[in-house]
């Protein structure tokens, strides 16, 4: 799924683990909605590093006009509420139910 979008599997999976999420479309969703703050420079969005790189000052940076910009705009337009089922959190909720029934199980009960 990561290469479809453009990611790196781990650029997504740290966030999934970083934020706390156990579905990979809340994490989708999530990672949708983040921003980042970018500059204008000749009608181009550069990064902070960026300006740096242009040999701009930390106070001459400022001047220049930001815009947000979606902090992963390979996600920008898609949908991942409608039509979208998450296979590995329903595979993980039927392990889980798995184990339970099995660790309730007493020896000789199928």
């Amino acid at each position: 799924m990561a290469c479809e979008f453009h990611l790196l599997a781990n650029a997504i999976a740290s966030y999934k683990n970083r934020s706390g999420y156990t579905g990979m479309l809340e994490t989708l969703c999530t990672m949708q909605e983040e921003i980042k703050e970018c500059y204008i420079v000749d009608g181009d969005v550069k990064t902070y590093k960026e300006l740096l790189k242009m040999e701009y000052t930390s106070s001459s940076y400022r001047q220049v006009p930001k815009k947000s910009v979606p902090r992963y705009p390979q996600l920008t337009g898609k949908d991942f509420v409608n039509n979208c089922v998450d296979a590995m959190k329903i595979y993980r909720e039927i392990k889980e139910e798995k184990w339970n029934r099995d660790r309730e199980c007493s020896p000789g009960c199928e």
